[in-house]
Order: C-alpha cells, then structure tokens, then sequence
C-alpha cells in the first residue's frame, strides 16, 4: 500500500495478448522494485494496464485511453512480438495508439519516458492472419527508427532482466 508522503510514478503496459509472460515479467519486476528501492526513495509505481479499466460504453480503445491517462504517465512500456492487434478506428491497434498518444506527450512534455521492447523468438506461423500481424510490428518496429532507441530480447526472462535494468536505471 502506497505510503502518503511516496511519490506514484505511473507506468502504462501496452501489449497485445501474444506477450503473457512479458505482462507478467512487467507487474513482477515492478513489485519488486516498489519493495526493494521505492522505500529507500520514496516511490511507489504503479502499473496502468486495459484490464484495470472500469466497463463503460463506448470505444474500447477510448474508454481505456480515457480511464488511462496515458499523457500523465511517467513510464510508457511497449512490448511487440507476432501480434500488432486490433484496429482501433484511429490508429492500426490498440498498442498503436496508445503509443502514438504516449509519443505525442513527449514531443510536448518530454513525459512518458517511452520504452519499446521487440521480441525475437521465433514462431511459427501458419495462417495468413498470423503472417499480416508480424508484417504488421514489422512495419511499426521501422517506423520506430527514426524516432528513438527501442530493446530487443529472445525470452520472457530475458525481456524481465532487461525491463529491470532499464527503469532501475531511469529511476
């Protein structure tokens, strides 16, 4: 339980659901982090994901954004492996979106500090849908190059140790 006189740092996860194991990397990672140096320093982070939104009516994508807040996050986590997700109505996916929401802030505020994750691991895909979404975070992992620096890693645990070291070190 957050402390009164800790300061919350605010860390949106985007993802689409082929990533279960990097989701849950991200909340381990950070329970961690609240535990270890959140005390010392007087933080607490806390983890903003589409499953902690309240139901309401509407556009999916707008309720979460809404409800989320994603230009007042601190941290912006984005995690991308076969799957880039389902069209919005504004942007290619949910993750896209939330992303170019987060990059906006930025360019204004310098706020989410925007950290994107690619995994390597190999897949085997099969179908043609399968074959459009990784064509699909091939294209959004390009358009990333001439906007920042983005991580790659092969495993859930790799992604963790990596996820660990970086906002360790952003903090």
């Amino acid at each position: 339980m957050p402390h009164r006189n800790r300061q919350v740092i605010r860390l949106f996860l985007a993802s689409p659901s082929d990533v279960p194991g990097e989701r849950t990397a991200t909340e381990q990672v950070i329970a961690q982090i609240n535990q270890t140096l959140g005390p010392a320093l007087g933080f607490v982070i806390e983890v903003v994901r589409w499953e902690n939104v309240t139901p309401s009516m509407g556009r999916p994508e707008q309720i979460i954004l809404d409800q989320s807040e994603i230009d007042d996050c601190d941290l912006f986590v984005g995690i991308l492996w076969n799957r880039f997700g389902t069209p919005t109505g504004h942007a290619k996916s949910g993750t896209e979106e939330e992303f170019q929401i987060a990059y906006e802030s930025w360019k204004q505020h310098k706020r989410p500090h925007i950290m994107f994750y690619f995994c390597q691991q190999s897949a085997n895909l099969q179908t043609e849908e399968e074959l459009n979404q990784k064509l699909r975070v091939v294209q959004f992992r390009k358009s990333l190059f001439n906007r920042g620096l983005f991580a790659e890693y092969t495993t859930p645990d790799n992604f963790e140790m990596l996820l660990r070291q970086h906002v360790t070190s952003h903090l």
